[in-house]
């Protein structure tokens, strides 16, 4: 399968390209004293053995093809080396082939321009990589590319550079005299999460190219990602939308506008983080995620999920309901609690988790081979059916009845839980002050409510909760249809309503007295 710098499927070698070898083997080519002497060097099928450190395949490892149809020898040895020098399970086929497009894309204006990449002119501006660099800068201003994608590129030629000169296979001048790029250090002033000043030092080259930066959207919030919290009348709107949906997706929407919980987490939830779990005090099962547990966090981040009894009470029928049980007898774990809460109707998971990763992790692949590349069938899910269900059948229903309802993303459903809990925070706070007010007691402030939104988000970073504030300040979050909205879900007879937080006033403040 070949492929172009920019990910399409290519008909002929024309352009350099990279194809995806399936099962790679790295192997190394060796030969006699006596056939080094005599120069009579002809490679036979003994010739080739595989690498000594490796004890078995690299899945769909990605081989630049020159334009005339041959491997680029260089640019290979680079990502096979690249990848052998990888600690355990450090090795992933996709971040692979994305450097391995990126340098194609630099192998293609080489070949384009006719220049070497090992040929630095003394003219700093005909060097390959300042002429590549005013390439890149000049698809950006056409239009042809994005300023991320080609700070990416520019980056990744850079490590190329710095990483051949490491091996001993550039001259080290072409850095220490600054030839192939100049370095310099770069002075980043931030606010730490203890609220102070605090400087941070990188290294850069002449020849990076900034990102660009995020737009100030006074409508989105920035929590690793740009959100847009649906307000309470476009929430009412896609509850309802919902009941026209099976009861699954349904369950899976309803858990993150209860918790905050990203799609990953709500979708690698098992039958026994439900079943047999205490509920707290307050009214909430607490379910941890990330690490071990059998749910995942982002990135390995571990945190707790604060799920509403009466969710638990909706995710246990639903584990006992005939539908589940019909999806898990022809999963991969069975009729077992170690299964997934949810699963699609091929029985398959909305979203690998790295439990079922390592369960299936297949023996033969080097063990530099991150589990989520070394599956036995197939590839890991990603969510994405979540994300093609809502642009192709809750959107489209949705915006029937209602024209102006604004495009989301599963992702947004994250910052209307947090808004949707400062609200409710702000409202008990407001309540134990007035009381508090007429017994002459000191009042309850605001940085209470900030304290909750982080714990239940997850938020390292005390700057990131901020912003919730910041963008309920700047909209007021919409008061009048808070009102509206709360005034409809009076008489619901009592179905589940993930939207209607309930805080205690222990929850605000702690153990002193109301």
């Amino acid at each position: 399968m070949a492929i172009s710098a920019d990910g399409q499927l290519l008909s002929k070698v024309d352009v350099a390209s990279v194809e995806l070898i399936n099962q790679f083997y790295p192997r190394q080519l060796t030969f006699s004293d006596r056939e080094w002497k005599q120069g009579k060097r002809i490679a036979s099928e003994e010739s080739y053995k595989v690498h000594e450190d490796v004890d078995g395949y690299l899945p769909n490892f990605p081989v630049i093809i020159k334009g005339d149809g041959y491997p680029w020898t260089i640019g290979n040895l680079y990502l096979t080396r690249l990848a052998l020098d990888s600690r355990s399970n450090d090795y992933h086929h996709s971040s692979h082939k994305s450097k391995a497009l990126h340098l194609c894309d630099y192998l293609r204006f080489l070949e384009k321009e006719d220049l070497d990449f090992a040929v630095f002119p003394e003219s700093q501006r005909r060097r390959p990589t300042y002429r590549y660099r005013n390439d890149l800068l000049d698809r950006v201003s056409s239009g042809l590319l994005s300023r991320s994608t080609a700070s990416a590129r520019i980056n990744v030629v850079v490590k190329f550079y710095r990483t051949l000169v490491a091996w001993g296979l550039l001259d080290r001048q072409l850095l220490t005299s600054e030839i192939a790029f100049k370095d310099f250090d770069r002075t980043i002033n931030y606010i730490n999460s203890s609220g102070f000043s605090a400087s941070l030092s990188i290294q850069t080259t002449d020849i990076s190219i900034k990102g660009a930066r995020p737009t100030d959207d006074p409508y989105v919030i920035i929590d690793q990602g740009r959100l847009r919290p649906l307000i309470p009348e476009e929430q009412y709107i896609l509850l309802n939308a919902l009941r026209d949906h099976n009861r699954c997706l349904q369950l899976i929407f309803m858990v993150a506008l209860a918790t905050g919980a990203r799609l990953q987490t709500v979708c690698t939830l098992s039958i026994r983080n439900i079943l047999n779990v205490p509920i707290n005090e307050e009214g909430y099962a607490l379910i941890n995620y990330g690490g071990l547990f059998d749910a995942d966090g982002k990135g390995g981040d571990v945190g707790t999920l604060w799920v509403p009894e009466r969710i638990i009470r909706e995710l246990k029928h639903y584990i006992y309901s005939d539908v589940a049980k019909k999806r898990r007898i022809l999963s991969f774990y069975g009729e077992s609690d170690s299964n997934y809460l949810f699963l699609t109707r091929n029985s398959t998971p909305y979203y690998t988790s790295k439990r079922e990763m390592r369960d299936r992790r297949n023996k033969s692949a080097d063990r530099r081979v991150n589990s989520s590349g070394a599956l036995e069938e197939g590839s890991p899910k990603i969510g994405d059916s979540v994300g093609v269900f809502i642009r192709q059948e809750l959107l489209p229903s949705i915006c029937k009845k209602h024209t102006g309802f604004h495009k989301f993303s599963f992702h947004d459903l994250r910052a209307t839980f947090g808004m949707n809990l400062l609200e409710a925070c702000y409202k008990q706070i407001d309540s134990i002050n007035h009381y508090r007010k007429e017994l002459g007691r000191p009042l309850i402030g605001y940085s209470a409510a900030l304290d909750i939104v982080q714990v239940r988000l997850n938020h390292k970073s005390r700057k990131t909760t901020e912003r919730y504030l910041k963008y309920r300040d700047r909209i007021h979050w919409r008061k009048e249809l808070v009102a509206e909205f709360e005034r409809r879900l009076i008489g619901d007879n009592g179905e589940i309503d993930p939207l209607s937080l309930e805080i205690s006033s222990k929850a605000i403040i702690g153990n002193e007295g109301a």
